[in-house]
């Protein structure tokens, strides 16, 4: 009993995990720098922190490392807490049906928070920054190794880094109805 006890609990932590980096990953793939840097006045430093934080060409690979590695975990949780003890295991069929299930609701749940932060997707990522920069810290090595799959971390960043025409647009015509364009 108390082995299936400590299933769930693991099941439940990682399920916390898991909307926790798919908070983290929208936090600052969707960020919009014009309207970030729209915030530098009322949050300077968390600005700049954030900002630095995004030129880091590690931080890409590391919340997709983040969210790989939660769902895996999930999937395996969920067949060792799940499956096995209502005895799915037998029928390939039904097994795969109930994964599938399991997977849609973390899906919808998962849109469900993504939209909740969209809404103010700056102000994320400026609460996520410090989080986020542990857990590059973290996972460095393994984010290292997957940049030079994807390519040098100098290629990378000038890919990832540029600022489109559309950005660019954006930003000024951001700055233009805030006042910050002259500043």
């Amino acid at each position: 009993m108390e082995n299936s006890n400590l299933l769930w609990f693991l099941l439940l932590l990682f399920l916390a995990l898991d909307l926790l980096f798919a908070i983290l990953r929208v936090s600052f793939v969707y960020v919009r720098l014009p309207h970030l840097i729209g915030l530098r006045e009322q949050f300077p430093d968390a600005v700049m922190r954030t900002l630095k934080l995004l030129e880091k060409p590690y931080l890409t690979a590391t919340l997709r490392l983040l969210v790989i590695g939660v769902h895996f975990l999930l999937l395996a949780l969920f067949w060792v807490t799940l499956a096995q003890p209502a005895g799915l295991t037998g029928n390939l069929w039904l097994t795969l049906f109930f994964s599938v299930l399991a997977a849609l609701v973390l899906l919808l749940v998962e849109f469900a928070i993504e939209g909740v932060v969209l809404r103010d997707v700056e102000r994320w990522a400026l609460r996520m920054t410090p989080l986020a920069e542990t857990v590059v810290w973290l996972l460095q090595p393994l984010s290292w190794l997957l940049t030079r799959v994807w390519g040098s971390p100098e290629v990378l960043q000038r890919s990832l880094g540029t600022v489109t025409e559309d950005a660019l647009k954006t930003w000024v015509e951001e700055g233009q109805k805030e006042g910050s364009l002259e500043k």
